[in-house]
């Protein structure tokens, strides 16, 4: 049922304290399909570098591919000590870049968890 899965994304992006920066121009998420896609890979992505301990300054930071091109993924650890990245926080801070910034966004300010997810046909 799809209805649990909307409820549990509403549920985590109402906890997030992520402020996105919307990209003004660059590649874009594309069609339904391709968002749909660009959020199935950010929960891949999350997977693999969430549940993990990071140092104040620390990220992680890669580039996949998707139906619409790639896109380049980043968590910065913006606190001063070390701190648990766990699954819902990572999709918490990525998700905002997929559902409110057509080409993508950042967040590079604050104490909490910098997101990052860029969209293209390459990654820097």
């Amino acid at each position: 049922m799809h209805i649990p899965t909307f409820s549990l994304l509403t549920s985590t992006l109402l906890i997030a304290q992520t402020t996105a920066t919307c990209y003004s121009s660059g590649g874009s998420w594309g069609n339904d399909a391709q968002k749909n896609d660009a959020r199935v890979k950010i929960q891949d992505w999350c997977r693999i570098y969430g549940e993990a301990n990071y140092g104040s300054g620390v990220q992680a930071k890669s580039c996949v591919s998707y139906s619409n091109g790639k896109i380049m993924f980043r968590i910065k650890n913006g606190a001063s000590g070390t701190r648990y990245l766990d699954f819902s926080s990572c999709t918490a801070t990525l998700y905002p870049f997929l559902l409110d910034c057509a080409n993508g966004g950042y967040n590079d300010g604050g104490s909490g968890w910098r997101g990052r997810a860029d969209p293209g046909t390459g990654c820097d």
